[in-house]
């Protein structure tokens, strides 16, 4: 029994550490973009929407702010 407990006790450290290191990924690059001291002061979902953006997009403000060049937005086909 101690063999097995010894086992997942090392199946358990080893999954921590590599969620550590999957973790400290995901830092330093957002480390690049955002200095780390500064993420303190923002709220996850602030967060993520400075990351993925708005959730919802006006359509019309949409159609206000983007350029076309190859074709007119009368050919594309939003939906609502």
């Amino acid at each position: 029994m101690r063999h097995y407990t010894n086992l997942h006790l090392s199946y358990q450290y080893l999954t921590l550490y590599w969620w550590l290191i999957q973790v400290n990924a995901v830092r330093d690059g957002m480390a690049t973009i955002i200095p780390v001291p500064l993420l303190s002061l923002v709220t996850p979902q602030h967060l993520e929407q400075l990351v993925c953006g708005m959730p919802h997009v006006s359509i019309n403000v949409l159609k206000k702010v983007v350029r076309f060049l190859s074709f007119h937005v009368s050919q594309l086909n939003l939906k609502r």
